[in-house]
C-alpha cells in the first residue's frame, strides 16, 4: 500500500495541469493569422470562441472572432482549440496577447501544442513566457496577476522567461528541494528547451524560498 500511495504522490500527473503561458502586445489585427497558425499546427478536434465583457461581467459564445477584431468594446476575445488530451488558448485584449498551451503532463510525446507557443515565441521581438502548473494569469490585469502567481508559494516552481530585442532573461520562483519539486522544475525545464534554443544561455535570476 505505502509504494502504491508514492506511486500516486510522485507521478507527474498529480502536478496539476502544466501552463504554458505567452504573453506579448501586438496590433488587433494579428489575431487572425495567429488564429490561422494555430489551426494549421495544432490538431484541433473542437473550437470554442467566446466575447467576456468586463464592464458587466457578461460572456457570450460567438461564431467566429473575425467580426470582432476592431471591437471597441471593453472585452476579451477568446477562441479554446481542444483535443483530446491538450488545449491552446488565444486571448486578445486592447493590444495585448496570450496564448496559452495547457495539458495533464505525461510525455511531450504525446503533445504538439509546444510547437505553437515555440514558433510564436520566435517571431516577437518581445514577450514574456511563464511555466507552472495550475497557474492563472488574467490579460486585462497581466503585472498583478503575474506578481501574485510569483507570490503565492503553493504554485511553485514557476519559471518566467522575458525576451527582449537584446536580451533574454529568467527569474526561477522555485520553493522546496525536495523529490516532487526536482520533478516539477524538471518537467519545466524540459519544456523550456523545446521552445529555446539550448545554445542560447539566458540570464538567470533565482529566488529560493
Amino acid at each position: 500500500m505505502k509504494s502504491e500511495i508514492e506511486d500516486i504522490y510522485n507521478s507527474s500527473s498529480s502536478f496539476g495541469k502544466f501552463n504554458a503561458i505567452l504573453f506579448f502586445r501586438d496590433s488587433s489585427n494579428s489575431f487572425l493569422n495567429i488564429y490561422k497558425d494555430i489551426f494549421k499546427t495544432f490538431n484541433t478536434v473542437e473550437i470554442k470562441s467566446s466575447l467576456f465583457d468586463l464592464d458587466i461581467q457578461d460572456m457570450k459564445e460567438i461564431e467566429a472572432p473575425s467580426s470582432l477584431y476592431n471591437n471597441n468594446t471593453n472585452s476579451i476575445l477568446r477562441t479554446l482549440f481542444i483535443n483530446e488530451v491538450e488545449e491552446i488558448s488565444l486571448e486578445y485584449y486592447k493590444g495585448q496577447f496570450i496564448v496559452e498551451h495547457l495539458f495533464w503532463y505525461k510525455d511531450f510525446k504525446e503533445v504538439q501544442g509546444y510547437s505553437v507557443i515555440k514558433k510564436i515565441f520566435s517571431e516577437n521581438v518581445e514577450s514574456n513566457l511563464i511555466l507552472g502548473y495550475e497557474l492563472s494569469i488574467n490579460i486585462n490585469d497581466y503585472t498583478l496577476s503575474l506578481e501574485m502567481n510569483t507570490r503565492d508559494e503553493a504554485l511553485y516552481p514557476i519559471i518566467v522567461t522575458k525576451k527582449t530585442k537584446d536580451n533574454l532573461s529568467r527569474q526561477e520562483f522555485i520553493g522546496s528541494y525536495n523529490n516532487i519539486g526536482f520533478q516539477k522544475i524538471k518537467l519545466i525545464q524540459d519544456y523550456l528547451e523545446l521552445i529555446i534554443n539550448t545554445s542560447t544561455s539566458p540570464t538567470s535570476t533565482n529566488f529560493l524560498h
